[in-house]
């Protein structure tokens, strides 16, 4: 492709021209975290023998269009506006390096359910990640005597599908799976944790199957944690199944973790399992140890899942399960699981209002594609680049 300078404008453009409102989406407060469905540019520069020499990522299309336009150019070097445009900021790029250029639309708004689709956006060269909403833990409080177990709920799985079609200026239906909401009491109680919801792009396309809520157990009963999100029962060209919640033993308040998320790479891993008295277990990794860390557990409070990244490109990925909290001294309280996906932390206690379980976090959907506008690019001067543009696995 040759790229000519547009009439009236500075600079000469790689990308389609797109309005800023087609891009540029607000923050919108989703229950206790701030969720925004984004879009991101990435760029990837690597050596002719495939190995990556850099990569950053844009989070304004503008300042992408300029970057890649300067390269395209030769002009980069001399451009010194535009080096700390990317992040990571740029090191510097040698001559004869191919650029690989992908977009990525982040959704992770569980209140919308209509996905606008781009104007440039290529059925021919396209990925589609889903993760689930992971399930929320149990929680128990316990009579005076009594030994009681409360398992961390499971991770949600994960599916991608390559090469969806969709019409450039069309809409397609999505949802966003809920994460399980956490059980905090303030009276003698004993709940199972809540079910984590679904991940859908039109109901059947791409489906990621949502982690399940923890299990609770009478005195000196097990609490077998719950499966995770079921890959055979999702749908994709690539399917790995959530970490299941980790198993608390009734020996005397004892609860679990949650289980990670699963990921591209790999199923997420299962929250431990606990058998000691008045303590909690960890979570598990997401993506098995490739997503966000596992939550730890705690006699108190315990830690929240660790948030994924493991969505190459894409700055998210497979969240870690949370910590479980078991009796020893209040409060108790379970860890959340990690975005995306994660499952919530087991809790364990006595004292009315000190207990509470982790909440599974929701899932997500991150659309990866190659812009309709690609191939060879010829700059001015005769200076040639190669900007690959295609879509990540």
């Amino acid at each position: 492709m040759i790229i000519l300078p547009e009439r009236n404008a500075p600079r000469g453009r790689v990308l389609l021209p797109m309005r800023r409102s087609e891009w540029q989406k607000p923050s919108e407060k989703i229950g206790l975290y701030t969720e925004r469905d984004r879009r991101l540019w990435a760029l990837t520069a690597r050596a002719h023998d495939g190995a990556m020499i850099w990569r950053g990522r844009f989070e304004d299309r503008e300042d992408a269009d300029a970057f890649l336009w300067a390269i395209a150019t030769g002009s980069l070097q001399y451009e010194r506006k535009l080096w700390r445009l990317p992040t990571p900021i740029w090191p510097g790029l040698p001559d004869g390096l191919i650029y690989e250029f992908v977009t990525y639309d982040v959704l992770s708004n569980t209140a919308v359910t209509t996905y606008n689709v781009p104007a440039d956006f290529n059925s021919s060269s396209n990925t589609v990640h889903a993760i689930g909403g992971g399930g929320g833990g149990g929680a128990v409080r316990s009579n005076a005597g009594s030994n009681r177990a409360a398992s961390g709920g499971s991770g949600a799985a994960y599916a991608a599908k390559t090469n969806v079609s969709m019409t450039p200026n069309g809409t397609k239906s999505y949802q966003i799976g809920t994460g399980g909401a956490a059980h905090i009491f303030s009276a003698t109680d004993n709940q199972a944790g809540n079910n984590g919801a679904d991940t859908t792009l039109d109901t059947t396309v791409v489906v990621a199957k949502a982690g399940l809520g923890g299990t609770t157990a009478a005195a000196g009963a097990d609490a077998n944690g719950p499966a995770g999100g079921s890959a055979a029962s999702s749908t994709g060209d690539v399917k790995n199944d959530g970490g299941r919640g980790g198993n608390a033993t009734g020996s005397g308040y004892c609860a679990s973790g949650g289980g990670g998320a699963g990921g591209p790479s790999a199923a997420g891993s299962q929250g431990a399992d606990n058998a000691t008295a008045n303590s909690g277990g960890d979570g598990g990794a997401g993506a098995g140890g490739v997503g966000g860390i596992a939550g730890a557990g705690s006699t108190t409070t315990a830690t929240d899942g660790g948030n994924g990244t493991d969505i190459t490109g894409s700055g998210v990925g497979s969240g870690g399960g949370g910590g479980g909290a078991g009796r020893n001294s209040a409060p108790n309280v379970g860890g959340d699981g990690g975005n995306y996906g994660g499952g919530g932390g087991g809790a364990c206690g006595s004292s009315v209002g000190d207990i509470s379980s982790g909440a599974g976090r929701q899932g997500v959907l991150v659309v990866a594609y190659t812009p309709l506008a690609g191939g060879l690019l010829i700059g001015r001067n005769n200076y040639v680049t190669q900007m690959l543009l295609r879509s990540a696995a």
